[in-house]
Protein backbone atom coordinates (compact mmCIF):
# COMPACT_ATOMS: atom_id res chain seq x y z
CA UNK A 1 0.00 0.00 0.00
CA UNK A 2 1.34 3.43 -0.85
CA UNK A 3 0.56 6.64 1.03
CA UNK A 4 2.06 10.12 0.91
CA UNK A 5 2.36 12.52 3.82
CA UNK A 6 0.41 15.74 3.49
CA UNK A 7 2.11 19.15 3.97
CA UNK A 8 2.95 19.76 7.61
CA UNK A 9 2.17 16.15 8.55
CA UNK A 10 5.23 13.91 8.55
CA UNK A 11 3.23 10.81 9.46
CA UNK A 12 1.16 8.59 7.23
CA UNK A 13 -1.80 6.51 8.36
CA UNK A 14 -2.59 3.15 6.80
CA UNK A 15 -6.22 2.30 7.57
CA UNK A 16 -6.88 -1.40 8.01
CA UNK A 17 -10.29 -2.94 8.35
CA UNK A 18 -12.55 -4.43 8.94
CA UNK A 19 -9.87 -6.60 10.55
CA UNK A 20 -9.93 -10.34 9.96
CA UNK A 21 -7.57 -13.25 10.59
CA UNK A 22 -5.49 -12.50 7.48
CA UNK A 23 -4.31 -9.19 8.99
CA UNK A 24 -2.32 -10.97 11.71
CA UNK A 25 1.45 -11.17 11.45
CA UNK A 26 4.49 -8.90 11.50
CA UNK A 27 4.34 -5.61 9.62
CA UNK A 28 6.97 -2.96 8.78
CA UNK A 29 6.88 0.28 6.86
CA UNK A 30 9.40 1.92 4.54
CA UNK A 31 9.74 5.41 3.17
CA UNK A 32 11.20 7.15 0.14
CA UNK A 33 11.39 10.73 -1.01
CA UNK A 34 9.91 12.09 -4.22
CA UNK A 35 13.44 13.27 -5.15
CA UNK A 36 14.80 9.69 -5.02
CA UNK A 37 11.81 7.38 -5.51
CA UNK A 38 14.05 4.34 -6.17
CA UNK A 39 15.77 4.62 -2.77
CA UNK A 40 13.95 3.24 0.24
CA UNK A 41 14.58 3.80 3.91
CA UNK A 42 15.58 1.11 6.35
CA UNK A 43 12.53 -0.78 7.61
CA UNK A 44 10.68 0.44 10.68
CA UNK A 45 10.70 -1.57 13.88
CA UNK A 46 8.39 -4.56 13.47
CA UNK A 47 4.77 -4.26 14.54
CA UNK A 48 3.39 -7.65 15.52
CA UNK A 49 -0.38 -7.71 15.08
CA UNK A 50 -2.42 -10.49 16.65
CA UNK A 51 -6.11 -10.73 15.89
CA UNK A 52 -8.50 -11.84 18.65
CA UNK A 53 -12.09 -12.96 18.59
CA UNK A 54 -11.85 -15.15 15.49
CA UNK A 55 -11.33 -18.46 17.27
CA UNK A 56 -13.51 -20.47 19.63
CA UNK A 57 -13.84 -18.93 23.09
CA UNK A 58 -12.31 -21.12 25.83
CA UNK A 59 -13.78 -21.56 29.29
CA UNK A 60 -11.93 -21.13 32.59
CA UNK A 61 -12.49 -23.39 35.59
CA UNK A 62 -10.87 -23.54 39.05
CA UNK A 63 -9.87 -26.92 40.51
CA UNK A 64 -10.89 -27.71 43.23
CA UNK A 65 -13.14 -24.60 43.22
CA UNK A 66 -13.45 -20.80 43.12
CA UNK A 67 -13.55 -20.42 46.92
CA UNK A 68 -10.20 -21.28 48.54
CA UNK A 69 -8.63 -20.87 51.95
CA UNK A 70 -5.49 -18.83 52.48
CA UNK A 71 -2.51 -21.14 52.06
CA UNK A 72 -4.31 -23.64 49.82
CA UNK A 73 -3.30 -24.40 46.26
CA UNK A 74 -5.50 -24.56 43.20
CA UNK A 75 -5.21 -24.79 39.43
CA UNK A 76 -6.97 -22.57 36.91
CA UNK A 77 -7.66 -24.59 33.76
CA UNK A 78 -8.29 -23.07 30.34
CA UNK A 79 -10.64 -25.52 28.59
CA UNK A 80 -11.12 -25.52 24.83
CA UNK A 81 -12.09 -27.65 21.83
CA UNK A 82 -9.84 -26.22 19.11
CA UNK A 83 -6.11 -26.93 18.75
CA UNK A 84 -4.65 -24.00 20.70
CA UNK A 85 -0.92 -24.29 21.36
CA UNK A 86 -0.38 -21.33 23.72
CA UNK A 87 -2.48 -20.12 26.64
CA UNK A 88 -2.62 -16.87 28.54
CA UNK A 89 -4.24 -15.93 31.83
CA UNK A 90 -5.29 -12.38 32.65
CA UNK A 91 -6.34 -10.82 35.93
CA UNK A 92 -8.61 -7.78 35.77
CA UNK A 93 -7.88 -6.24 39.18
CA UNK A 94 -5.06 -4.06 37.85
CA UNK A 95 -6.18 -0.37 37.73
CA UNK A 96 -4.28 0.06 34.43
CA UNK A 97 -6.16 -2.72 32.67
CA UNK A 98 -5.89 -6.51 32.58
CA UNK A 99 -2.61 -7.95 33.75
CA UNK A 100 -1.32 -10.77 31.60
CA UNK A 101 0.05 -13.28 34.06
CA UNK A 102 1.45 -15.89 31.74
CA UNK A 103 1.66 -17.20 28.20
CA UNK A 104 2.50 -20.89 28.20
CA UNK A 105 2.13 -24.18 26.37
CA UNK A 106 -0.03 -25.81 29.07
CA UNK A 107 -3.69 -24.88 29.68
CA UNK A 108 -3.16 -25.41 33.45
CA UNK A 109 -2.14 -22.46 35.65
CA UNK A 110 -1.22 -23.67 39.16
CA UNK A 111 -1.58 -21.07 41.93
CA UNK A 112 -0.55 -21.47 45.52
CA UNK A 113 -0.12 -21.25 48.27
CA UNK A 114 -2.68 -18.50 47.75
CA UNK A 115 -3.27 -15.36 49.80
CA UNK A 116 -5.72 -12.49 49.52
CA UNK A 117 -3.73 -10.93 46.66
CA UNK A 118 -4.68 -13.90 44.43
CA UNK A 119 -8.38 -13.07 44.67
CA UNK A 120 -10.02 -11.38 41.70
CA UNK A 121 -11.47 -11.84 38.25
CA UNK A 122 -9.56 -14.04 35.80
CA UNK A 123 -9.98 -14.85 32.10
CA UNK A 124 -8.03 -17.09 29.75
CA UNK A 125 -7.25 -16.94 26.05
CA UNK A 126 -5.99 -19.54 23.60
CA UNK A 127 -3.68 -18.95 20.67
CA UNK A 128 -2.81 -20.60 17.37
CA UNK A 129 0.78 -19.44 16.96
CA UNK A 130 0.98 -20.14 13.22
CA UNK A 131 -2.12 -18.06 12.55
CA UNK A 132 -1.04 -15.11 14.77
CA UNK A 133 -4.46 -15.15 16.43
CA UNK A 134 -5.74 -15.20 20.00
CA UNK A 135 -9.23 -16.27 20.92
CA UNK A 136 -11.63 -13.89 22.57
CA UNK A 137 -11.24 -14.07 26.35
CA UNK A 138 -13.22 -16.62 28.33
CA UNK A 139 -16.13 -15.61 30.51
CA UNK A 140 -14.77 -14.24 33.79
CA UNK A 141 -14.00 -16.50 36.73
CA UNK A 142 -14.13 -14.83 40.14
CA UNK A 143 -11.66 -16.29 42.64
CA UNK A 144 -12.32 -15.66 46.33
CA UNK A 145 -9.62 -16.34 48.94
CA UNK A 146 -10.87 -16.52 52.53
CA UNK A 147 -9.19 -16.95 55.90
CA UNK A 148 -6.74 -15.00 57.97
CA UNK A 149 -3.40 -14.00 56.62
CA UNK A 150 -0.55 -15.41 58.70
CA UNK A 151 0.99 -12.77 61.02
CA UNK A 152 3.99 -10.96 59.63
CA UNK A 153 7.19 -10.94 61.61
CA UNK A 154 8.69 -7.47 61.51
CA UNK A 155 11.74 -8.16 63.64
CA UNK A 156 10.74 -5.56 66.23
CA UNK A 157 11.87 -6.19 69.81
CA UNK A 158 9.13 -7.36 72.14
CA UNK A 159 8.70 -5.91 75.59
CA UNK A 160 7.31 -8.17 78.23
Amino acid sequence: MEQRPSPGRPQVLFPVGPVNASHGGTHRCYGSSSSYPQQWSEPSDPLHLEVTGVLEVPSLVAQPGQLVLTGDSLTLQCRFQAGFDTFSLTREEDPWGPERLDGQRSPDFPLGPVNSSHGGRYRCLGRHSLAHMWSAPSDPLDLLVVGEEPPRVLGLPTHG
